[in-house]
């Protein structure tokens, strides 16, 4: 049994990654700024529960040393919406409070980091043709959160090199489900929330198609590749397979027959067009099979949005 800490999770993706845990036979303590509670009551057991600042270096200091952490996965940061508004924000948390956890694992014998970047860090040019990119893909976003998570990609390859630190980043691009409506991820979910109630259904048209993954599904890979093997690249393309938009609202239309669908453009705080994925490396270093079909995912969000219509 190993003792981890999921910073930012009690979020959209760290309660899931937290269950998987907790279903593995781990214990699991949560570091968040502001706990969700909805989402830790999501929970099959019980965890230890922080509230804290990934600034406060100290803080991290007696987290990990006191509940003699082993492995973390790092999940908090000031997310897209939140960076275009504080960009500021975006590299005092992202990229001062990774460093902060990075140096506080290194001092106390963390075993392994699993942390998460984001296809947010790439910027698509404006003849795109839709192929999907590798890890070695070189044109980086110009906004505050991408660059911030490209920061942290950086500094992740420093600690790795200098300072011997096991850690394995993944650039997720949309990772949808229960537990968030807010946010870029959270206008998608709102969508599926509309859509259960037989509502107008907004859907982004993202051109080229979305790259999506289920957060029971993105939660669960986590988990399973904070062990193993050390893998031979610090940063990689999430598993995530390419939906078109017309396949997506099939599916919804499939699950929910009256609710009206409406593409929308990008929201205007987003300053990039994000490639897809490429993800062979991902494949063949860290395999994963998906549970969850987009038919399946989207079945369970409108079966529990049905639930608890007020939630």
């Amino acid at each position: 049994m190993a003792h981890i800490l999921v910073t930012g999770g009690s979020g959209l993706i760290g309660w899931c990654a937290a269950d998987s845990l907790l279903q593995m036979g781990h214990e699991v303590t949560i570091f968040d700024l502001y706990p969700n509670q909805e989402n830790i009551a999501r929970l099959s057991g019980p965890v230890s529960v922080v509230s804290g600042n990934l600034t406060d270096l100290p803080l991290l200091l007696s987290v990990i040393g006191e509940g003699k952490i082993t492995h973390v996965i790092h999940l908090a940061a000031a997310i897209y919406d939140q960076s275009a508004r504080d960009p500021a924000a975006a590299f005092r948390v992202n990229i001062g409070g990774t460093a902060n956890l990075f140096d506080a694992c290194c001092a106390l014998g963390v075993s392994r980091v699993v942390w998460t970047s984001s296809s947010a860090t790439l910027a698509a040019p404006a003849d795109y043709d839709g192929t999907p990119v590798t890890e070695d893909y070189r044109v980086f976003s110009r906004g505050p959160y991408g660059a911030s998570k490209y920061g942290c990609e950086v500094l992740a390859a420093a600690y790795r090199q200098s300072k011997g630190l096991d850690s394995i980043g993944i650039r997720p691009n949309l990772t949808f489900g229960l537990g968030r409506l807010t946010g870029g991820t959270g206008t998608f979910n709102s969508a599926i929330r509309e859509a259960a109630f037989g509502r107008l259904t907004r859907i982004t048209d993202m051109g080229s198609g979305i790259q999506g993954m289920y957060n029971k599904d993105m939660g669960d890979f986590l988990a399973r590749i904070l062990f193993g093997p050390k893998p031979p690249r610090d940063v990689y393309n999430s598993p995530s397979p390419v939906w078109q938009v017309a396949e997506l609202a099939g599916a919804i239309k499939s699950i929910c027959p009256d609710a009206p669908i409406e593409l929308i453009p990008l929201a205007d705080y987003v300053t990039d067009i994000v490639p897809l994925l490429d993800t062979a490396n991902v494949d063949a270093d860290l395999p994963f099979t998906c549970r969850y079909s987009l038919e399946a995912a989207i079945e369970e969000m409108v079966a529990e949005f049905r639930r608890a219509p007020n939630a």
